[in-house]
Order: C-alpha cells, then structure tokens, then sequence
C-alpha cells in the first residue's frame, strides 16, 4: 500500500503537533529590519543643524546656502523663510553659513561677495542642534548682521616656460572647488568667494605638475592674493610640458622642461649711450654693453604673461609692472615699450607705453 504524505498508513491514526498556518510577513520584515541595523534604528554616524538666517536672500543669482566645513557635498540651499535643516557628519566642527546678497556686474563679475559666518557646532549622533538666528542683509531689524565675506584672489604658473593651461583651484573644505578660468585664453586665475574669515588651505591642480597646497588666510570683508608655482610631476607619463605644451621660443624636452632657445635681442650687444634693446632688458656694461634682463634671459622670458597682482611681482622684467588687474581679477607682467624698446613677439606696444599680451 503506498505511503500516505508524512508516512501515515490509510486507517492508522498518527497523533501530530499541529502548528495553524500564519502569515510569515510580519516575521520577514522583523528579519529584514535586524539585518539593516534594527527597526527604526537611528544614524549614529550623523546628526541635524538647524535654525535661520534672518533676512536671507533665496532668489539672487547665488542665492543663500549652508553646508558643513570639510564636507562641501552637504550644502543645502537655505529656505524663503530663512530656515535651513542639514544633516552633517558628527566629525564636522563647523557649518558655513551664506546669505545670499552677493552682488554682481552686468557681466557677471562678482562686486561684492555677501555677508558669511563660519558657525562652530558640535552635533552627536542622531541628535539635533538648534543654531541661534544669524541675520543678513535683507533683515530690516537693528539686530547685528553677519559678518562680510572675504575673498582669494589665486593664480598659478608653472615652470619656466610650460603653458600653465586650466589649472583647477580649490579651498579645501569648501564650496569653492575645483574652480578653474573662466574662458579660453584667460589667464591661469580664479576669484573665490564668498569665504568666511578663516584659515585654509589653497591647491592647485594641473596636469602634468604635482599639485601645490599652500595655508592662506582669509579676513571678513577683503580678499587675499596668493601666487603659487608648480613644478613637473616626474613621475607623471605626460609629465610637464608633454601634458601642457611651452610658451613660444621655448622647447620641450623628454623630461618634460621646456628649455628657452634664445632669440630677440637679449644677450646681444648695445651701446650704453643709445640702447636698442627689447622692453623688459636693460644695456648693461660699459662700452659695447649686453641687452640683459635682471636675472638672466631665461628668467626675461618666463615673466612675460606671468600672473602677477602687482609690480613687484615681476621683477625679471627690467621695469617690470603688473597691467590688467584689479581686486578680483588677476594682471600679467608686462614692461614699458616705445619706439627703440619693441615688445617681444606676439605682443603690442599699446597706448599707455607698455606692451599688451595677445588677446
């Protein structure tokens, strides 16, 4: 006779522990729950800021914002009421606060930066911490507004001779990331604002250079200048100029320095009483003198188009100044011109009686 399902013989009476059928769901979201850290369990590797900016403006071309220090991918915009909610890292010491009232010219050239305060906190896991009002611009109360927000005015140059071509700026920490020139041809320099008074660290980045990373200090209200120059990555394949290319009258070399191959009229003879030599070099000696730039040819050379925020910085120009700049945009260097003192090739002898880089 066969075997009854369960092993029960037809006529035998077989005693079971019955269990009644139940739904097995609530039992599998209980399991599913405890294997994602519990039900309802809390982020103990975050917690929540909140709290307002009193007058904030949400509508501007940039427009109010908050985000932690050190963690710039959690920036939130802040709310048309004022408010703002932001979850952030436990690590994070510091919120960046913005109000929105920057300012900006017709071309979208940044005239003011706003008003920014940097907020110590201090936030436990799964917790909530109410930040005091902060008060911008647009509160019509008498109530102490935020503080100015300062600005770094950055630019690069590679070595002597290389192409410094879209390097990338970054504040660390920030939202100021990755910020690289604006439009082809523009020179190697960038404005970053709105900052808090603080202190940073700058880098800057370009292929084929080993990245630089400079402290700098930002004040409420004013904007820093900092120049910062980079060398080859030896260890890069496309090290140096094999990545950037050189400047006209240099060459590229297998190790990724560009080496200056003379021309013009540096290093050739003058006459001390009439000197014929190009703008940026001086008739020196006595006699038969020598066209010579104050550190030597190479040096001359290099300078020309060098970012500079002003004179001094391009002193291996013999009368060397610093044309084009102003509090938010980076000059070059550049030296007097006239008809005896021609400017190096490419460039123009312009009105004002120096020479004008090639556009």
């Amino acid at each position: 006779m066969r075997p009854w399902p369960g092993g029960a013989v037809a006529g035998s009476r077989v005693r079971r522990n019955m269990v009644r059928p139940r739904s097995l769901a609530p039992l599998a979201l209980v399991l599913l729950a405890a294997g994602c850290g519990g039900l309802g369990s809390p982020d103990l590797a975050h917690g929540v800021v909140q709290g307002r900016i009193v007058g904030a403006a949400t509508t501007t071309q940039l427009p109010a914002s908050v985000y932690a220090l050190g963690y710039p991918a959690t920036k939130a915009a802040v709310q048309p009421d004022g408010s703002y909610r932001l979850t952030i890292p436990v690590e994070a010491t510091a919120i960046v606060l913005y109000d929105g009232s920057a300012t900006f010219d017709a071309t979208g050239n940044m005239l003011s930066p706003g008003l920014a305060e940097l907020v110590p906190v201090q936030v436990a896991g799964a917790g909530v911490v109410e930040v005091p009002d902060r008060h911008g611009a647009g509160d019509p109360s008498a109530a102490p507004r935020m503080l100015a927000a300062g600005g770094v005015l950055a630019g690069a140059r590679a070595t002597s001779g290389a192409v410094c071509q879209d390097p990338r700026f970054s504040v660390l920490g920030t939202d100021q990331e990755g910020v690289s020139p604006s439009a082809a041809g523009a020179l190697p320099a960038v404005y970053l604002a709105p900052l808090p008074g603080g202190d940073y660290q700058l880098a800057v980045d370009l292929a084929g250079f080993r990245r630089q990373t400079v402290p700098i200090t930002v004040s409420a209200g004013a904007n820093a200048s900092y120049g910062i120059d980079l060398s080859v990555d030896d260890g890069d394949q496309h090290r140096g100029c094999l990545s950037s290319g050189c400047e006209p009258g240099w060459t590229c070399g297998g190790d990724g320095h560009c080496s200056w191959g003379g021309g013009g009229t540096c290093g050739a003879s003058c006459d001390p009483t009439a000197p014929a030599c190009e703008a940026g070099l001086a008739c020196a000696g006595s006699g038969p003198g020598t066209c010579q730039g104050p550190n030597g040819c190479a040096a001359w050379a290099a300078e020309w188009s060098d970012v500079c925020f002003q004179d001094a910085d391009c002193g291996d120009l013999a009368g060397g100044s610093c044309a084009g700049g102003d509090a938010i945009h980076a000059g070059y260097c550049t030296a007097a011109c006239g008809p005896v003192t021609p400017c190096p090739m490419g460039w123009t002898c312009g009105t004002t009686g120096v020479c004008r880089r090639p556009e």
